[in-house]
């Protein structure tokens, strides 16, 4: 099954204007995959594209993420459409009121289940997975983030080996979008902005999702800059920025991810890291329903 035909897939590069551009004689576009689907848009069909392949073989599918993850939004909306049963391992205690994504899960038909955040860092663990497929026989199990080889090859179809442009930017977590993008395209260079704190955390991942080296990508680079604290971590000034590049280009970008790539891209920019005429490409990478519900 080819799981981007439940989509139209009619994505366009959109210029995107603003005054620091004009200013530093910058080319924005933004390839704007939030528009395939509210609730599965972005880099997320991308992802679980390969790892659903045969899901017809399994009675239900299973994956893991946070109380927010776009991840776990994404999955319980295809396997919805599909008429499959879903499972998510949701990362922390179950909270008195369920937030907007958690309640999306459930309608959509997820089955949640909450695991403190100490059990949650044994989620690949023989034992742990095991306990799974005992209690959901027949299920597929998709790591966080569709994150592996699968997700790798699925996101690879974001781009084109040869592009128009100088630099393809995005927001990271896994970096699985990034080792697809970086593995496809041959000419431009890659920047990602980490959305998580921590040093090492995009190789980490990597290494021990799909045993690559980011090192090896010679067009790839990681900003660890500007995740703001950490994972879902904000403040008023980023909300502040959200805002202002909403009102101007029309483009939601969540608080998540995308925001924190575009904030950090400018900063950048600012500071000159860019040699003006450079023509960039934005990957945006969904979100789009966090943004409409904050």
């Amino acid at each position: 099954m080819y799981l981007t035909s439940l989509f139209e897939l009619n994505i366009e590069d959109e210029s995107f204007q603003h005054p620091i551009l004009t200013q530093q004689q910058i080319e924005l576009k933004v390839r704007r995959f939030d528009t395939i689907h509210v609730q599965a848009g972005g880099n997320k069909i991308f992802k679980l594209q390969n790892w659903l392949n045969n899901i017809e073989e399994f009675k239900t599918v299973i994956s893991f993420g946070g109380a927010f993850s776009n991840h776990l939004l994404a999955l319980s909306t295809v396997a919805k459409m599909l008429g499959i049963k879903s499972v998510g391992i949701i990362r922390g205690e179950k909270p008195v009121h369920l937030n907007h994504y958690l309640n999306a899960f459930v309608e959509n038909g997820m089955e949640l289940i909450f695991v403190s955040r100490t059990n949650y860092k044994d989620k690949t663990d023989i034992e742990f997975v095991n306990d799974l497929k005992l209690r959901f026989p027949d299920s597929l199990i998709i790591p966080e983030g569709g994150a592996g080889e699968n997700g790798i090859t699925g996101a690879m179809e974001m781009v084109n080996e040869i592009e128009p442009y100088d630099f393809v930017v995005l927001p990271c977590a896994t970096g699985t979008t990034l080792a697809g993008v970086a593995a496809k395209n041959k000419n431009c260079k890659i920047l990602g902005f980490q959305v998580l704190k921590g040093e090492n955390i995009i190789q980490n991942e990597l290494s021990g999702s799909a045993n690559l080296v980011l090192n090896e990508f010679q067009n790839v680079s990681v900003n660890a800059h500007y995740h703001f604290g950490g994972y879902a971590k904000v403040n008023k000034e980023l909300l502040d920025f959200q805002q202002e590049i909403f009102e101007s280009t029309q483009i939601p970008f969540d608080k998540v991810y995308g925001i924190k790539a575009i904030y950090g891209l400018f900063k950048e920019i600012n500071k000159g890291k860019f040699k003006k005429n450079s023509r960039i490409l934005y990957l945006h990478t969904g979100g789009t329903f966090d943004f409409i519900n904050q």
